[in-house]
């Protein structure tokens, strides 16, 4: 058998894009089955509350469940990271630290 040649440095790069752009390929399709998946799952879901005269009553409730949490838009992260007060340690100065845990405190006072 012949010897295995050394790739270049510009072949290596070659290759690695060449298989980044077929992993963004095979990453669009799972995410394309997904949702299909995804829609399925809710067909069935929506099938088994139209016939919820057939199914037990907990089965019809954890379905219910599923299709509001499937179906409920997530929170805007930026109104929840608004109320949120930064942890400590993400903080640069003791007086920052100092400030955070007032406003914690007025916080708590309040409630």
């Amino acid at each position: 058998m012949g010897e295995k040649q050394k790739l270049s440095y510009e072949q290596l790069e070659e290759v690695a894009q060449q298989m980044n752009e077929q992993l963004k390929k095979v990453y669009q399709q799972l995410q394309e089955a997904s949702m299909g998946n995804l829609f399925k799952r809710l067909d069935f879901l929506f099938k088994v509350l139209e016939n919820a005269h057939m199914f037990d009553d907990t089965f019809v409730d954890t379905c219910t469940n599923e299709v509001v949490k499937l179906i409920t838009l997530p929170e805007d992260k930026e109104d929840s990271l608004v109320e949120e007060e930064p942890h400590p340690s993400e903080l640069d100065t003791t007086a920052e630290v100092d400030e955070a845990e007032a406003v914690a405190e007025t916080k708590a006072a309040k409630k």
